[in-house]
């Protein structure tokens, strides 16, 4: 627990939240001092692509809003309600669109639109390619997520515990579902996870749960950790890391609690390890890659669950979730690096300074890597060898 770097707003979220929360990408408290990083030989080169001030970042909302690519494009929200696309591989301005008030969520954008949440509890569904807003619907609280999309539904998690789908033709609300909230929760928020006529969804108390796409009905829930400790703090185990589903499988992790990958339909855990991580997961064919609460990063066997490596090399560097390009595992670090790392072994392969503290973990198209940063600004890479 001495690591934690957790904060409680107050004041702000007095108007958005009915519980209380806490950041683990805060840098307001005390924390372990981050292990020094070691020279090396880069076995692959990185250069910058192009980078563009995108007013991205969290301001002073503690928010972590991650930037979405569809097609050609990346759409990239600020807190204070505004939201650009760029070109993938120039970093040129598409469009730039106010919605007149602040946006809480990250961005989605499948099917030609773009969704995101506000702070009135309203969620914002936006032309792809124009950013002229199509519609607004007023939502059971607010969303702090990005929601899931398909050709008919938008499913959102809201604070609270609630989940809800909206008919993507007649732009109404078509089912909501509440599952009950711990008073206090992190200052973030797994997305919902659309698989075939069911959707996936994470909570704050640690229970998994599968539901009917068509009304919301519960299919299943499986509790992946259970609370421990006499503070509340210590009975943190939310699922903050998107589970990720992959031929009739899902793996999914909380903080404070367990990794753990189980059978899709039925819910039952095939095997589990103790393990605290509140950001997002990777996946090969192999293994299963995700980076612990204290910045060490593990690469799990996906079938068997047994340890294929760990890398200590960045621990307490408030590391990112990992992703996967050709040849490599890409994360960050608060401290304004971005790490590209061995899928084998979890060796360097390379490393650049980015020189601002990272929002989220980085996103991949090609052979290029977008990155956000605290000051506003998204960042391109291109890998070379």
């Amino acid at each position: 627990m001495k690591n934690l770097r957790l904060f409680v707003f107050i004041g702000l979220l007095v108007s958005l939240l009915s519980a209380c929360t806490y950041n683990p990408f805060s840098q307001s408290e005390p924390f372990t001092k981050s292990t020094a990083l070691h020279s090396f030989k880069p076995s692959i080169q990185v250069a910058q692509a192009w980078s563009v001030n995108a007013g991205v970042g969290s301001n002073d909302t503690g928010l972590a809003l991650r930037p979405a690519i569809v097609g050609s494009e990346i759409i990239a929200a600020n807190a204070d309600g505004v939201v650009n696309a760029y070109n993938l591989k120039t970093g040129k301005q598409l469009w730039s669109k106010n919605i007149g008030t602040s946006i809480t969520s990250s961005p989605a954008a499948k099917d030609g639109i773009v969704v995101v949440g506000a702070g009135n509890s309203t969620m914002y569904v936006m032309n792809q390619k124009s950013g002229k807003v199509l519609w607004h619907l007023s939502i059971p609280n607010t969303m702090i997520a990005a929601p899931a999309i398909n050709q008919d539904l938008i499913v959102g998690k809201a604070l609270g515990g609630t989940v809800f789908s909206v008919n993507r033709k007649t732009k109404k609300l078509l089912w909501g579902y509440k599952h009950p909230a711990p008073m206090l929760t992190l200052r973030l928020s797994s997305s919902p996870v659309i698989v075939g006529n069911h959707v996936l969804v994470g909570f704050a108390d640690g229970t998994l749960a599968l539901l009917n796409n068509n009304n919301g009905t519960r299919v299943w829930n499986q509790r992946i950790a259970m609370p421990q400790g006499s503070y509340s703090v210590q009975r943190l185990v939310d699922i903050d890391a998107t589970p990720v589903v992959r031929n009739n499988m899902i793996y999914v992790v909380t903080y404070q609690g367990q990794l753990a990958a189980l059978k899709l339909m039925s819910g039952k855990i095939v095997w589990h390890h103790k393990l605290s991580s509140y950001s997002g997961m990777a996946l090969n064919n192999n293994n299963l890659f995700v980076t612990s609460a204290n910045g060490v990063i593990w690469a799990f066997n996906r079938y068997t669950g047994s340890i294929s490596w760990k890398m200590n090399q960045l621990k307490y560097r408030h590391v990112t979730g990992p992703v996967l390009m050709h040849g490599a595992l890409v994360v960050a670090d608060r401290e304004g690096y971005m790490h590209w790392l061995s899928p084998d072994d979890g060796r360097f392969l390379a490393r650049v300074n980015i020189g601002s503290t990272i929002v989220d973990r980085p996103l991949v198209a090609g052979k290029l890597d977008y990155i956000a940063t605290q000051n506003g600004y998204l960042n391109a890479y291109r890998v070379h060898g």
